[in-house]
């Protein structure tokens, strides 16, 4: 059974926002505020490349599945898969996770 794609629940997830922040409670990924949303768009535009980006953002806003996103950019679904896991990683890595859990306007000093 395929597992269904939903922005942005599903990157978070994936991310493990919850648990690298230590959110108690969790953050319910449904129900973001905007600057949320924001933090995590500056997110993905500040510390990936061109290509992960372009990777993450049809996997995860556009919804689509790893074979198409092989197909688009002639690439193997394990080289698909490899670009997403090191995205994560990477990002997980950076510790900038707290833009999504309290929002980018509470960080933007910290990245003006």
């Amino acid at each position: 059974m395929r597992r269904t794609i939903h922005y942005p629940e599903s990157l978070l997830e994936a991310l493990h926002l919850n648990e690298v922040c230590r959110l108690e409670p969790g953050l319910d990924y449904s129900r973001l505020t905007i600057d949320q949303k924001n933090g995590l768009a500056f997110l993905l535009e500040s510390f990936l490349t061109e290509r992960e980006r372009m990777v993450m953002t049809d996997r995860y806003v556009n919804c689509m599945s790893m074979k198409k996103i092989a197909e688009k950019y002639s690439l193997t679904e394990n080289r698909i898969r490899s670009i997403i896991s090191q995205s994560l990683l990477n990002l997980n890595n950076r510790g900038e996770a707290s833009l999504c859990s309290s929002g980018l306007c509470s960080q933007k000093e910290v990245y003006a």
